[in-house]
């Protein structure tokens, strides 16, 4: 249940935004020079030299999610049968009984990290050449 909240919550926050739309937004890169990149992402966090030439600009976003404590009640039902001789009766009844109860139970707030990890391959004549992503939050909007 506390799974099922965290992920239906998720999705409410992304709204339309999915990973395809991601995947889409930076495939427009591919081609473009490292200034560009550089004035559409800003500097990156970190710099990697390739062995055979060229380099990977990595870029990385975290986002903390609190969700709500919220509640929710579980139906318990008993069920009980028996013989009972009424006060004063020489007559025994049988009887039946079905009786629902509902548990409170209360799901405590969350804290949930929301992260994009991404990669753009420069290379040596500094051009876009490549991207990978990984993270659950690498999602964009059309």
């Amino acid at each position: 249940m506390k799974k099922t909240f965290i992920l239906l919550f998720t999705i409410l926050l992304s709204g339309c935004a999915t990973t395809a739309n991601y995947e889409k937004k930076l495939n427009t890169w591919v081609g473009t020079s490292v200034d560009d990149l550089i004035l559409g992402w800003g500097e990156p966090e970190k710099i990697y030299q390739k062995k055979k030439g060229g380099r990977i600009f990595e870029y990385s976003r975290t986002q903390r999610v609190q969700t709500p404590e919220y509640s929710y009640t579980v139906p318990q039902t008993t069920f009980s049968s028996g013989i009972y001789k009424p006060y004063g009766s020489t007559v025994y009844n049988d009887y039946y009984g079905v009786q629902t109860t509902y548990i409170e139970k209360t799901v405590p707030a969350t804290s949930v990290d929301l992260t994009c990890t991404t990669r753009f391959a420069i290379n040596d004549s500094d051009i876009v050449t490549d991207y990978k992503f990984s993270g659950n939050d690498c999602k964009a909007s059309k």
